[in-house]
């Protein structure tokens, strides 16, 4: 299973159940590193605005997942960001 629902990934990464997470290359706590887009940077306290990304970064390293940066172009699902799930819940439907 899948998503590009920000909610939905926060909860599974919360969970431990993102296996695969797809981040906007570049992305960094407070912002973006234009001079390193291949790059994913956890650390400084973020702006309110890349908290919640940080917070899906940090939980789905902490449970062995895989963060893979994206350009924004080549988004799976031309979303903002996406994952891909170990397994299902007992709740998800099939899309």
């Amino acid at each position: 299973m899948s998503s590009i629902d920000f909610g939905e990934i926060l909860e599974a990464a919360e969970t431990g159940r993102v296996d695969i997470l797809f981040v906007p290359a570049g992305f960094a706590a407070g912002g973006r590193d234009e001079d390193h887009p291949e790059h994913v940077h956890v650390g400084a306290v973020p702006g309110e605005d890349t908290k919640l990304l940080e917070r899906a970064v940090t939980l789905t390293l902490q449970n062995s997942g895989v963060v893979v940066p994206v350009l924004r172009e080549q988004m799976p699902g031309n979303g903002e960001i996406a994952a891909i799930f170990r397994y299902a819940t007992p709740q998800a439907q099939a899309v």
